[in-house]
């Protein structure tokens, strides 16, 4: 409560400062109203106070303004254009947001025509201002190639990207650094490494990488042992976070038992949400018992 009643007195106090011109004021209020934090949300006041900072020269403000009229006011002309003064400022994080920016929106052809080769540019130079999503996926295009993006592969080239994404804790990097190098993978030390980026992405919820992490514990792998608690544990986060494989399983080891005590109630619990999921193997299983109840049915 103290620190909610501080809060909202710093918030009295911007205003305040704001009502002098102080731009850091003018830029904490325009973030304060765009997200509704200890005010009533107000995306207009949110960009009278940007609109205010901007006005006392505070760079940061033009990429938050930029995202309030792409997102909340779909004014994408007035985004672009902030995004392309973004991008010409000093400050780097600055510069880095306005290049990101300037990449959805030419990806996505939000006021300016659809332009892959251009969004990949755009991508590439907020990846060389430390944007490391933007390094994932830059680095993406350039090991598989990109035929409408007009980039040719470029393994080296993506892999440096990859990597430099990857040790900065990008989840996508890590898991597509162990996809790619998995099978490669033969020092201990490259191991080690692989094992990391699975466990870090595990941690932040990453499905894939708790289908790996089973993977780990069921086969062994380096100085990881075969457990079966481990197993079970990464297979039921996968599950949890909907990786439809995962689902089908644990549906299948409640429904026959041994592996998991034997339960019915939950193994029709996951096979539902098996089938939600897209699971093949669940919807191959509805198609047959639909077959049967047919076949019933005619005779």
């Amino acid at each position: 409560m103290d620190d909610e009643n501080e809060q909202k007195k710093a918030v009295k106090w911007w205003h305040i400062a704001a009502g002098y011109g102080i731009a850091e004021a003018q830029y904490n209020l325009g973030i304060a109203y765009e997200a509704g934090n200890l005010v009533a949300q107000d995306t207009d006041k949110a960009i009278k106070f940007y609109s205010d900072a901007l006005a006392n020269n505070y760079d940061k403000a033009h990429f938050k303004i930029a995202r309030v009229y792409l997102n909340k006011k779909k004014r994408y002309k007035k985004a672009f254009h902030h995004y392309l003064y973004a991008i010409d400022s000093e400050n780097q994080e600055v510069k880095k947001e306005g290049h990101s920016g300037l990449a959805f929106m030419y990806i996505n052809g939000f006021y300016v025509g659809q332009d892959l080769e251009q969004g990949l540019r755009h991508m590439e130079l907020a990846a060389s201002h430390g944007d490391f999503s933007a390094m994932y996926y830059a680095g993406k295009a350039y090991i598989y190639g990109c035929d409408k993006c007009k980039i040719t592969k470029n393994k080296s080239k993506g892999m440096h990207f990859l990597e430099i994404a990857a040790e900065n804790k990008d989840v996508d990097a890590m898991m597509l650094y162990v996809e790619l190098n998995y099978d490669e993978a033969i020092t201990k030390e490259e191991k080690k490494k692989i094992i990391n980026y699975t466990l870090e992405a595990a941690s932040k919820k990453h499905r894939e990488a708790h289908v790996r992490a089973a993977q780990f514990y069921l086969d062994g792998y380096s100085f990881i042992q075969p457990n079966k608690d481990r197993f079970i544990f990464h297979i039921k986060q996968a599950a949890e976070l909907n990786h439809a494989k995962a689902q089908y399983f644990l549906y299948k080891a409640y429904e026959v038992g041994g592996f998991l005590e034997k339960n019915n109630k939950k193994a029709k619990y996951w096979f539902n949400r098996a089938v939600e999921n897209g699971s093949e193997k669940a919807l191959e299983d509805v198609s047959q018992m639909n077959e049967k109840v047919s076949e019933l049915g005619s005779k």
